[in-house]
């Protein structure tokens, strides 16, 4: 499976490539203030139209789809942007879904206003939201950029099991800061969000949660093969340049193998995320395959750089650790592996036992 990008997707991946490199190198990394940038870049993002692609032009998008969207954020992965990039895009695809946020939507495109995603689980693969009330939720456990955001989407479960969707100010939301291990992202752990008299929470059907989640892991997963394909690049610059026994460690044969077989897995996981990005939102397995692609290829990653570089890669001089952190975070958000598993086992396995029982009905 192999998707074709059109000559405009092609010039939409240059510049964000352009501007994402040229962005993380102004950048400063500093473990003592993960995730900082400059509020200035945020709006330049949407000046260039990066957060408008995937929106319908009535809502003051660009129209383009999510595959211009997935390649904004593959680049943004690639250098490591600083910044609720990953997290905005996704609250965006997020108030598109039909449940009555989509006002909020164009004063978000231009980047003037920022939005963060909060998902109510994290860790054993369970829902660890409880919705008390009408208006009162805890138990989030992470989220990201909760303090520098003006809107705050919110996918939770439900009492009764579903999902539900609300959008909360920074003012009805009581965060506490937390460590994480991705120094480019700014942890926050959420305890409660109080919503005002003037929002509620929205119940999503199960067709509809589904399709949200899927295009919520499609666009992680873009991040996410960015990541690493920085990995591989960083990776073949290194075995080429590096020697030893006086030829360069890239020609030994367990480096080749090692660099040819993460090279077959990028190139097969960027084909299940295009293809999911391109695909009919009514249809959300291509979506977890590609979430879950994209974690095991990113872990592969970080094991063959790692391993490749030597003792160099695991100092704090090398890049290597920024992306291996990334991806520590990236491959459990949103959903980690045993749940995107379990909605795969359903959607292809019970999917098609329920259509062979109406099938022999007929």
């Amino acid at each position: 499976m192999q998707y074709e990008f059109t000559e405009e997707e092609r010039s939409i991946q240059q510049a964000a490539a352009r501007f994402s490199e040229d962005l993380a190198n102004r950048q400063e990394w500093d473990p003592h203030a993960p995730g900082g940038f400059d509020e200035s870049d945020f709006r330049e993002m949407g000046e260039l139209g990066f957060f408008a692609l995937a929106i319908p032009e009535s809502l003051g998008g660009l129209g383009l789809g999510y595959p211009a969207q997935g390649l904004v954020l593959e680049c943004a992965g690639y250098s490591l942007v600083q910044g609720p990039v990953l997290d905005h895009c996704i609250a965006l695809s997020l108030l598109e879904s039909g449940l009555g946020y989509e006002s909020q939507i164009p004063e978000l495109v231009t980047g003037e206003k920022r939005a963060t995603t909060v998902f109510g689980w994290r860790g054993d693969g369970k829902p660890s939201l409880s919705i008390r009330g009408k208006r009162e939720a805890s138990g989030f456990e992470v989220s990201g950029y909760v303090d520098v955001a003006h809107r705050i989407v919110t996918l939770a479960a439900g009492s009764d099991g579903g999902l539900q969707l609300a959008v909360a100010g920074s003012e009805e939301v009581a965060a506490h800061p937390v460590h994480d291990e991705d120094y480019s992202w700014r942890g926050s752990g959420v305890t409660r969000v109080q919503l005002t008299e003037e929002n509620s929470w929205m119940s999503a059907p199960e067709s509809d949660a589904m399709s949200m989640l899927s295009k919520a892991c499609s666009l992680g997963a873009a991040h996410s093969l960015g990541c690493a394909q920085r990995l591989l690049d960083e990776t073949v610059a290194y075995v080429r340049e590096r020697r030893q026994f006086g030829r360069p460690i890239g020609s030994f044969q367990a480096i080749k193998h090692r660099v040819a077989d993460l090279y077959i897995e990028i190139e097969h996981t960027r084909s299940l995320v295009y293809a999911a990005l391109g695909h009919t939102p009514g249809d959300p397995l291509l979506g977890f395959m590609a979430k879950r692609s994209a974690a095991s290829t990113l872990s592969l990653a970080s094991r063959a750089a790692l391993q490749c570089h030597g003792g160099i890669g695991f100092t704090w001089e090398s890049t290597l650790h920024r992306y291996v952190r990334a991806g520590l975070r990236l491959n459990g958000w949103p959903l980690d592996g045993a749940t995107i598993d379990d909605l795969i086992y359903r959607l292809a396995v019970d999917g098609e036992t329920a259509e062979a029982a109406r099938g022999s009905r007929s």
